[in-house]
């Protein structure tokens, strides 16, 4: 986004139409109440997004929340023009979406229980980053929350030179799809000709990776765009503070915390303030992007956090795992491995819980759901163990499992909302996708799903889903899926081969199979 309409590189080059799941309103709404915010309920709020693009992140959030007002902006008038149509199609009234400059943000436009500002302040000028605080400032309702996004050092320190390279090799070009083959080229250069022996090149293979990965759009606004503009956090922290308002916390809680650091690194970083903790961390994990939330600096947040909190939540597992590794007979721990980190609990409450959420992934169970039906997995002589016990604030198992939650959440273990994703726990006699869901598929071999994430879809599932109107039987989707193979429509493939002649019960087996990892991957709606 430039100040300058005419000589918009989002025209030329439109940026990829993407999802952006932690900036969903309902992890705002969680990582508020968590510190001890009153946010404005996601069912009933308005919603800015600064830099909408195409609209793939926000009108999907619009269709799923239609009680409350979302309102888009953007430079780019091919992009606002292509969210527009897409929120047209899907029959949305309570989607706003301005082409406009966000220097044309005043106090007209209102206030926001949200505001999402998702990879603009790092690639605008010092005007606009200025502009960024001053609506997050004034735009925001007093129990609101924003979301800024941005790159930091000491991360981009490196990146910045491999930047450097590309636009050195690319700048003789006006053209941005020459640009973008010209620093593929380099980056293929150095990776094929950096000397291999060095802490360099090993740092320069790991970046080169990261950068070729991704899409062309993504490559040149991300990397060639003529501003881009990183800061150490706490830079970033004290100009939100210099305008009224106050570092809330990261989009991913279990990012905020230093229980997880080695011992050392804990105890040194243990009584200084929250921004120092933030900033040596990144430090310690060279962290190169953040998702900032901030709110109003007269907002008192509870820091010292307490298990009970965990009460008032819903939980789901971040990731899917099998129930049957889970043996409740046993007294055996379990354990996961995230990464570098092992958790381990032999806690019989602790898991039966984790079996639960295991089972009903990826549905999301209230806390006090969670007790009582963890409670009742429970072979009666472990059961028993807690049935006597209290706290004064009932039964000891709901302050051993709100603890555990807590610790979980810590590690990125679990997710938890105030209002969860709602999802389909079997299909229906005529299944339906949502009609955004319908549309986006249409346009690309990809949809958004209702926990607000993109979901790939290969051919056969884009084909089924673009019909899931709730017209369509399962004999119908067979049919359609026989038509459209008869006529060359479609290729069915085996073992990486296109199959000439497929049978009616293969068909039948395709559809079952299609429409399940359809309900699985939470793209079928009520």
């Amino acid at each position: 986004m430039t100040a300058n309409a005419s000589d918009n590189s989002y025209d030329q080059v439109p940026y990829p139409n993407w999802t952006h799941r932690e900036s969903h309103p309902r992890h705002l709404e969680a990582i508020a109440t968590l510190f001890g915010m009153s946010p404005a309920p996601i069912t009933e709020c308005r919603i800015l997004e600064i830099g909408c693009a195409a609209g793939w992140n926000l009108i999907p959030m619009a269709e799923g929340l239609p009680g409350s007002e979302f309102v888009g902006i953007d430079l780019s008038a091919t992009q606002i023009a292509a969210a527009c149509t897409l929120a047209a199609d899907a029959g949305l009234d309570n989607v706003r979406l301005e082409h406009a400059d966000i220097l044309d943000v005043d106090a007209s436009w209102g206030h926001f229980d949200y505001i999402i500002c998702h990879g603009i302040y790092s690639w605008v000028p010092q005007p606009m980053r200025e502009k960024i605080f001053d609506i997050c400032k004034n735009n925001l309702a007093a129990d609101g929350v924003a979301l800024v996004s941005y790159n930091v050092y000491p991360g981009w320190h490196f990146r910045s030179m491999i930047r450097d390279m590309m636009i050195y090799h690319a700048s003789s070009n006006e053209d941005p799809h020459t640009q973008i083959a010209q620093a593929r080229a380099v980056l293929d250069f150095l990776a094929e000709n950096c000397p291999q022996d060095s802490a360099y090149a090993t740092i320069l293979k790991d970046e080169l990776e990261t950068i070729s990965e991704g899409p062309d759009a993504q490559l040149f606004h991300e990397h060639l765009e003529r501003v881009n503009h990183p800061v150490y956090f706490h830079q970033f922290a004290a100009q939100a503070e210099a305008v009224g308002l106050q570092y809330l916390g990261d989009v991913q809680f279990s990012r905020m915390l230093a229980k997880f650091l080695p011992e050392k690194a804990k105890d040194a970083l243990a009584d200084l303030s929250i921004i120092q903790q933030e900033q040596y961390m990144d430090f310690l994990r060279n962290r190169a992007f953040r998702r900032t939330l901030l709110c109003h600096a007269d907002v008192a947040l509870e820091r010292n956090l307490q298990a009970d909190i965990m009460r008032g939540f819903h939980f789901a597992m971040a990731m899917e795992l099998g129930p049957d590794l889970i043996d409740l007979d046993s007294d055996d721990p379990v354990s996961f491995r995230l990464g570098e980190m092992k958790l381990a609990s032999g806690e019989p409450i602790v898991k039966a819980v984790v079996k639960q959420l295991a089972e009903h992934w990826p549905d999301a169970l209230s806390f006090d759901d969670l007790h009582t039906t963890a409670l009742k997995a429970l072979p009666r002589d472990k059961r028993a163990r807690y049935s006597s016990k209290s706290n004064g604030k009932g039964p000891a198992s709901k302050k051993t499992l709100a603890s555990s939650l807590m610790m979980f959440l810590g590690a990125g273990l679990v997710d938890a909302w105030v209002h969860p994703p709602q999802s389909l726990s079997r299909v229906q006699e005529r299944p339906i996708a949502s009609r955004v869901a319908r549309l986006q598929a249409r346009q690309g071999g990809s949809a958004s799903n209702s926990r607000h994430q993109q979901v790939l879809l290969d051919d056969t599932e884009c084909h089924l889903i673009d019909i899931l109107d709730g017209e369509h039987d399962r004999e119908a989707l067979i049919e359609s899926l026989h038509d459209a193979f008869a006529s060359g429509a479609m290729v069915i493939k085996a073992d990486g081969e296109a199959v000439q002649e497929v049978s009616s019960e293969r068909l039948s087996a395709i559809v079952d199979k299609t429409l399940e990892h359809l309900r699985h991957a939470a793209l079928l709606v009520s």
